[in-house]
């Protein structure tokens, strides 16, 4: 952004990331079965398997084709000093998600 990094960490408190996710009608919606294997594979652990209920949509008069409102998901990072020391050292996005996991902070997916 042509911004130099010294004035992005004296500048910044904290960042914010954010996603909306389609809610699925309570009126329609199916429960739905997927393999252990499939859900491992995108990211779950066996711990979480163990009493999860999936649910797929279906649609009615009530939604538009099973998904009715959204529901908002944040990241919130605050800047922490390692983090403005990496910010001003030039370090990449990859480096200092690193930090912010080190320090106890959540990505979007966990």
């Amino acid at each position: 952004m042509g911004v130099a990094p010294y004035h992005l960490a004296s500048t910044l408190s904290l960042v914010i990331a954010q996603r909306l996710l389609r809610t699925l009608c309570n009126r329609c919606k199916k429960p739905v079965k997927l393999s252990s294997r499939a859900l491992i594979q995108e990211g779950f652990s066996q711990g979480q398997l163990d009493n999860l209920q999936l649910f797929a949509p279906v649609g009615c008069d009530h939604c538009l084709a099973g998904y009715k409102g959204r529901l908002g998901i944040y990241e919130t990072v605050p800047i922490t000093e390692a983090i403005s020391r990496a910010i001003i050292n030039g370090e990449n996005s990859i480096q200092i998600a690193e930090l912010a996991s080190k320090a106890g902070f959540n990505n979007l997916r966990q």
